[in-house]
Order: structure tokens, then sequence, then C-alpha cells
């Protein structure tokens, strides 16, 4: 089996468990989820919840908040704890900001086979249409080997479609 095949199920199995884990193990809280919607291969809209994440109120008591009080002004922030302790939902919150640029939701049938979700941008919007190109692209190295080639090559055709021009690089 491919190692890209054994980490899709890795993924999916977690997944279907409704949970995402941390790189320690750690399920991560409902409240932090948020930063980790991203859809698959979408570099934007990933760098864009990186900045929130680095830049929210719970992270920033995270790493200014001493230890006495760190559970009220995480609660007064509205960060949600569930069964953590403030150190550990401090060191979740920490490895999801982390793993927001790597994480990719599961890959499902709707990435395959609703090719018309990639082409919803308006003509003038190049940075949706970014963001559709690089989920599309991504989508599309992972369908080679997973799914029928059709859907496959239907997949590549539409990520063509997509209407994304790189912007030009301005030389000194």
């Amino acid at each position: 089996m491919k190692l890209s095949n054994l980490v899709y199920l890795a993924i999916t199995c977690a997944s279907v468990s409704g949970a995402v884990i941390t790189s320690s193990g750690y399920k991560v809280p409902e409240d932090l989820l948020t930063y980790l919607d991203c859809p698959i291969g979408d570099t934007p809209c990933k760098n864009e919840k990186k900045a929130l994440c680095l830049d929210s109120l719970s992270f920033n008591i995270c790493k200014n908040g001493n230890a006495e009080n760190l559970e009220s002004l995480l609660v007064d922030s509205g960060a949600v704890l569930e069964d953590y302790t403030p150190t550990e939902y401090c060191k979740i919150q920490n490895q999801v900001c982390n793993m927001i640029e790597n994480y990719n939701p599961p890959l499902t049938r709707d990435y395959i086979f609703d090719v018309e979700n990639y082409l919803t941008c308006d003509e003038d919007d190049n940075s949706c249409k970014e963001s559709k190109n690089a989920t599309c692209r991504l989508v599309t190295k992972m369908c080679w080997g997973n799914y029928p080639k059709t859907s496959c090559r239907k997949l590549s055709q539409t990520c063509d479609k997509i209407g994304y021009v790189e912007p030009a690089v301005e030389e000194n």
C-alpha cells in the first residue's frame, strides 16, 4: 500500500470518529476546530487561519498568562476547555496553530465528483480562483491511483477551467 494511501486511511479513521487529533494525541476541542476547516490544499485559507490562530486572544493568554489565573482568563476569553486543564488546552492550541498549514480534511467523494464546486468564483475574483485552484490541483494528485482515471481526468480538466492566473512577479 502506498504511503499516501496509509496517510489517507489514518486521517479518514480519525475523522470518521469525529475527532481531529494533534501530534501528541490530544483530541482538538470544538472551539479550536475552526482553525482547521479550510478545504484541502487551500493555502490562502490556511495562511489566514494561522494568522487568526496566532493572534487570537486565547493564544495570547496562553503565551503570556500566569498559571494562577490561566483558567479564568481562558474561560473569560471564550475558550471552551472541555475536559482539559488550562495547561493542556494551551498546549493543544499551540499544536493546532502549528498544524494548520499541513492539515487537510479527509478526501471525500465531493472533492472528486462535485467538479462544479471548483467553478463558483466570480470572473474577477483572483483570490477565490487561487483557493479553488490550489484545492483542485492537490485533490487531483490525491485522486490518481485511488479513484477511476476518468474521474481524475475530468477533475484535472476542471482545474484548467478555473482560470487562475499567477500574479506577475515584479523585477527590481
